[in-house]
């Protein structure tokens, strides 16, 4: 029962990596970087997620090609949250921690070994990096008594993946240090439920944005 569950969420939920795509080819968004940005990034998740349903994939290149996009993936949202914040802080502070954190993932897995438990401390380093800037965003949001379209659509887009990224930490926890029967089900239910509930909200942000008009005199 569990097994059918997992397929049909895991199913919903790569289908829904592509809706914020769908809406920016929809409402014509693609002259708004960041949400043509940000929508590419969930593309590519989804894309990465429907190599796992493939039939007859090896298993060891589907771990390689995992743990190469796992190490991509902080300094790629640092690298979206560098271009979509308008917070001087904020932009200094991500140019100098992407670069330096990929090499730092590079440096450790050319040491460890490029498998899954390699990555068990930088990735925790990289999702203290990963939260820190985005409370730090919304809380500069927050701060401000009114806002533009462009933020309040952002806004969503932020909450999304703070809620992905705070549900990561338990599948993190999980993975790595507490062991359990059918965890590994358990861990990628969670993952493909909370990236399903992050995509519905970063959707409303994708539809809330309102397309840039000129206004010819």
């Amino acid at each position: 029962m569990k097994n059918q569950f997992y397929q049909i969420i895991s199913i919903i939920a790569i289908i829904s990596y592509f809706i914020p795509l769908s809406i920016v080819l929809f409402k014509k968004l693609w002259k708004e970087k960041p949400f043509v940005l940000f929508a590419g990034y969930w593309g590519l998740n989804g894309i990465v997620s429907l190599l796992d349903k493939v039939p007859g994939i090896d298993k060891g290149l589907l771990e390689k090609i995992t743990v190469v996009y796992n190490m991509l993936d902080i300094p790629i949202v640092l690298g979206l949250l560098f271009i979509a914040t308008s917070s001087t802080s904020i932009k200094k502070f991500t140019k100098i921690v992407a670069p330096s954190f990929l090499l730092l993932q590079v440096i450790n897995f050319m040491i460890l070994g490029w498998n899954y438990n390699s990555a068990k401390y930088t990735l925790a380093l990289g999702l203290l990096l990963i939260l820190t800037c985005l409370v730090w965003e919304i809380s500069l949001f927050m701060h401000k008594l009114e806002h533009t379209d462009h933020e309040n659509a952002m806004i969503f887009i932020y909450v999304s993946l703070l809620f992905a990224y705070g549900t990561f930490i338990v599948i993190y926890i999980f993975d790595y240090y507490v062991t359990v029967s059918d965890s590994n089900i358990d861990n990628f239910l969670i993952y493909y439920i909370s990236s399903l509930v992050a995509i519905i909200i970063a959707s409303i942000g994708f539809l809330a944005k309102k397309t840039s008009r000129k206004i010819f005199l």
